[in-house]
């Protein structure tokens, strides 16, 4: 069977190219009003609705990564306390592979759930170049066009509109990585002591 463009499912609306161009091109001609014009700026306030909820369900699921490592260090202390009998409560094992599993779940559906408004956000704004690039070769004359060749174009249109979506999809990561690195040393320094910044350091030693 042949697939038909009814087959394909509907768009949302803010998804559409022309909502996408709609809302860039109202915000670029803010931006031109500006003495210090920046196209981060314009991308941000254009297309950055959605990464505000991205970078809470970021922070959501970075929070439920620190939780495992925690519950299980809490679970060989429970272990160990039955076998040499000094925990009273039976029943005292059980909440932390509760919670290890909760939080196992909870960071799969806050990370997902990130990458989810990142794409979309980063698909909104390569629509919105991939179109408006498109609109102004339609508007040049036939001698500014004669000074442009088909693959400068398509370049705009597909590799440097990708490398601008590709920063949504990644943008968070920029500061999560940092942040995750200092909470998992300030964790490793309460176990280890000093012992521990000798592993940090040639970790960040063979970084690249």
């Amino acid at each position: 069977e042949t697939v038909e463009l009814s087959h394909v499912g509907t768009l949302l609306s803010e998804d559409t190219p022309a909502v996408n161009v709609a809302t860039f091109e109202e915000y670029w001609q803010k931006e031109r009003q500006r003495t210090n014009r920046s196209p981060f700026r314009l991308f941000a306030f254009a297309f950055g609705r959605p990464m505000c909820m991205a970078g809470l369900m970021k922070v959501s699921a970075d929070i439920c990564s620190f939780v495992p490592p925690l519950m299980l260090r809490r679970l060989l202390v429970c272990i160990r306390a039955t076998k040499e009998g000094t925990s009273t409560d039976s029943y005292e094992a059980y909440y932390p592979v509760i919670f290890l599993f909760l939080a196992s779940v909870l960071q799969s559906i806050f990370l997902q759930t990130h990458h989810i408004f990142a794409i979309r956000a980063g698909l909104r704004a390569r629509n919105a170049i991939m179109t408006i690039v498109y609109k102004k070769v339609l508007r040049l004359s036939s001698s500014s066009l004669a000074q442009l060749t088909v693959g400068k174009i398509t370049n705009l249109q597909t590799n440097d509109s990708e490398k601008i979506m590709a920063l949504y999809w990644f943008f968070h990561y920029i500061w999560a990585g940092p942040l995750q690195m200092l909470v998992t040393l300030y964790f490793l320094y309460q176990e280890l002591g000093l012992a521990s910044l000798a592993g940090f350091s040639v970790m960040l030693l063979v970084l690249p």
